[in-house]
């Protein structure tokens, strides 16, 4: 509204504007900040602790670095073109250029401690998301209950990551089927086949991200049913939960609310994690399986002992 406003004056040939236009058109400046955080504060549009982090990032961080870097290329260039013009020899003006490069490499180290040090100090619980993920690996080790497992796993990988939506999808008679996730008002009811391509892509890789939309993708290789049931999910990156080569589920990531790639870092410490809840997993299985093998024998067991006290009672 404002450049509209402005566009029109100036097409007419005004240069000035009354009171009565000017302050209305100065006010419509207000109203694209107030708007975004509007958005994102009700409409939870984005996570606001990510929105002031990054804000944060790129003031102290990304703009010192550009601004220092700015300084010390222009002071560079200008020593060199004075050395030049005092006909100093190549050797000083190769040595100060030299100098010079070294300053900028510093200000980037600087630049990138500060960032660290802004997170520390504002953002404790995003700056120690590797720290929640390696406490994770080694906490879904030792459960053996399914549904507390695939609680923590979901809630905290969310949390750390800041990622809204994670499914968790376990092989029930070769059907990868949704067993629990966060992030869903309606957890959609999704099937996909273990032996289809989706099944063996997770056999065969870490990791694997799903770009839907992108036309050299595997997905391409997958049917119908399989795209659909990822896109229901919003499914970015996926990651096998298995046991000695023996698929038991696999882990569903959507995007992050930054928009950001999930990092390296990210990948390795969600694969530890992936790997050890597959052994957890497996573990619980066959705990339950264990379970309802002694309450069969006790129940075979009792229907034995009452069968005794029935004969007894027949004969004298």
């Amino acid at each position: 509204a404002p450049m509209l406003v402005f566009l029109m004056s100036f097409a007419t040939g005004r240069r000035t504007f009354p009171e009565w236009v000017a302050l209305p058109v100065l006010g419509f400046l207000l109203v694209l900040p107030l708007t975004m955080a509007y958005v994102i504060v009700v409409h939870r549009a984005m996570d606001v602790r990510v929105v002031v982090r990054q804000g944060l990032q790129y003031l102290l961080a990304r703009g010192t670095l550009g601004a220092l870097q700015l300084v010390v290329s222009s002071a560079t260039l200008a020593g060199a073109i004075v050395l030049a013009s005092e006909s100093a020899s190549f050797a000083t003006q190769a040595l100060f250029m030299a100098a010079g490069l070294l300053v900028v490499v510093l200000v980037r180290r600087f630049s990138e401690t500060l960032r660290e040090r802004v997170d520390r100090r504002f953002f404790r619980e995003a700056y120690d998301a590797d720290q929640i993920l390696s406490e994770l690996a080694d906490k879904v080790r030792t459960m053996v209950e399914t549904r507390p497992l695939l609680e923590t796993m979901t809630h905290r990988i969310a949390e750390a990551l800041h990622v809204p939506r994670v499914a968790i999808l376990l092989n029930e008679g070769g059907q990868l089927t949704l067993a629990y996730a966060v992030g869903f008002a309606d957890p959609p009811q999704v099937a996909i086949a273990a032996a289809g391509p989706t099944g063996r892509r997770l056999q065969g890789e870490a990791h694997t991200r799903a770009h839907l939309r992108d036309r050299d993708s595997w997905l391409r290789n997958a049917g119908d049913e399989e795209r659909h049931a990822l896109e229901r999910l919003g499914t970015e990156l996926l990651l096998p939960l298995s046991l000695n080569q023996k698929l038991v589920g696999a882990m569903s990531l959507g995007a992050k609310r930054s928009e950001e790639p999930y990092s390296p870092s990210d990948l390795r410490l969600l694969g530890s994690v992936a790997t050890q809840a597959g052994l957890a997993l497996e573990n619980s299985r066959l705990n339950a399986q264990i379970t309802l093998e002694i309450a069969e024998r006790e129940k075979r067991g009792r229907e034995l002992e009452i069968a005794r006290e029935v004969q007894e009672r027949l004969f004298p």
